[in-house]
């Protein structure tokens, strides 16, 4: 996913999701990669970047926990 105000944004960044299997279940890892050094530090001291991430996949983890759940109770 490229992050930015448009498609040729020079402060954009990337975010990389992989998809694993992991026994039952699917090992999901989130990576981003920013222009910068700089602009890295400030997504995570200012933005709170990692914890924002955590967060997305968490919220995730709900949505497709409840999408599970839903298609076992029909």
């Amino acid at each position: 996913m490229l992050h930015g105000e448009t498609r040729d944004d020079p402060n954009a960044f990337e975010s990389v999701l992989t998809f694993a299997p992991e026994g039952a279940a699917t090992r999901i890892e989130m990576h981003t990669v920013f222009p910068t050094k700089e602009q890295r530090d400030k997504a995570v001291e200012k933005y709170h970047a990692i914890e924002g991430g955590r967060q997305t996949l968490s919220n995730l983890a709900a949505y497709v926990t409840e999408i599970v759940r839903k298609g076992v109770e029909r």
